[in-house]
């Protein structure tokens, strides 16, 4: 049987693991629920390593994660039953949205996560990376089983319903594959976003404007966000900001065969000059006009920011801001680009076109 330890002694194991040369593996979630998924994914990531130490957000992150009536168990009742599991030799809470404070403390050599996370959206990876570790998803066992779906079936009093195997409730598991896409966002997102949102008003200050480009699909929502931003989001306006809307291009499986077309490019090269900020939209990462878009951007000096697929693929060096959406399919990609659009827009209208007397007095100081 494992044991509940703190942050602080967390630490001090991990120098005693060390110097008995062990590899630590390191885990970090909300556990609010035990499910077979867990004992499954928490053997199979004991088995990478000597000793398994697992994180467990503190009752207020939960609540931050996952909204009011999270966490169902309390943070000590939740690291005491993972403690109890054979796989598990230390359960550490940690109060904290970002495993950043728990893989500080205990420095693995190997984390892991579930297979619903692809390993460049892990958090805390590069931090184990740059310290020589490696980070490892794991592909769930039991797909589909979740602690939000067991709330969710408790809340509802639905049951087991359907036989094994069965797709119970597909509207029902349709929006709670969104929902899961947006929370990831709202963690791995913020800082893009918010960088994104300063370089736009940094442009704007200085006299410079907003284009927006997309494949077949984010040229529906750079069209969407430019009338936002020229009209209104969330507050009444004293000023009008102007976006050149460069919307079009080729789905992304007809780029692949027409690498040579350069519409968006030769848009960009027509409208853009250096102070404007391109920002390009595509959910395939593989858009051929996009990309010749950013290029073009580039050699002009444009300042370039992009709503990508996890990936980002080729744009991510071309790009001087990347806000990867997390997501499984093109159609959750996009579901996240358009609330990360309108979560930039507001940021934009906070920080310089509501109330231009106060918008001048503070902005300045943010954008710094």
């Amino acid at each position: 049987m494992g044991a509940v330890v703190s942050l602080e002694e967390a630490r001090r194991i991990r120098t005693d693991l060390t110097a008995a040369g062990r590899i630590v593996v390191a885990t970090n979630g909300c556990f609010d629920l035990l499910h077979r998924g867990h004992v499954e994914y928490l053997a199979q990531a004991r088995a990478l390593g000597d000793v398994l130490m697992v994180g467990v957000n503190s009752d207020r992150s939960v609540r931050t994660l996952k909204g009011p009536g999270r966490p169902v168990v309390t943070e000590i009742d939740r690291a005491s039953v993972l403690a109890a599991l054979a796989s598990v030799d230390y359960a550490v809470v940690f109060d904290a949205t970002h495993p950043r404070p728990f893989l500080e403390a205990v420095q693995p050599e190997v984390l892991v996560k579930g297979g619903d996370w692809a390993v460049e959206e892990i958090l805390g990876r590069e931090q184990v990376e740059r310290a020589g570790g490696r980070v490892v998803s794991i592909p769930s066992a039991f797909p589909g089983e979740s602690s939000s779906a067991l709330v969710e079936r408790a809340i509802g009093g639905r049951g087991t319903g359907a036989p094994e195997g069965e797709d119970r409730d597909p509207a029902r598991t349709s929006l709670r594959d969104a929902s899961d896409a947006l929370r990831k966002a709202a963690l791995l997102l913020p800082d893009a976003i918010e960088k994104t949102a300063r370089m736009i008003v940094r442009a704007l200050r200085g006299g410079g404007r907003v284009l927006l480009c997309g494949d077949e699909d984010g040229a529906l929502v750079a069209q969407h966000l430019a009338r936002e931003l020229c009209v209104r989001l969330c507050r009444e306006r004293s000023t009008v900001v102007a976006v050149p809307v460069i919307a079009g291009g080729d789905s992304p499986a007809g780029d692949r065969g027409n690498a040579s077309r350069d519409d968006l490019a030769l848009q960009v090269r027509s409208v853009g000059r250096i102070g404007d900020v391109l920002l390009a939209l595509s959910s395939s990462d593989i858009s051929f006009q996009v990309l010749r878009a950013v290029e073009a951007a580039r050699e002009m000096g444009l300042s370039t920011a992009g709503l990508t697929g996890r990936s980002a693929g080729r744009l991510a060096p071309l790009l001087q801001v990347v806000i990867a959406a997390p997501g499984s399919s093109r159609q959750q990609v996009q579901e996240v680009h358009l609330v990360v659009g309108h979560v930039l827009c507001a940021l934009v209208e906070a920080l310089h076109v509501t109330r231009r007397s106060v918008a001048q007095s503070t902005v300045g100081e943010s954008v710094r």
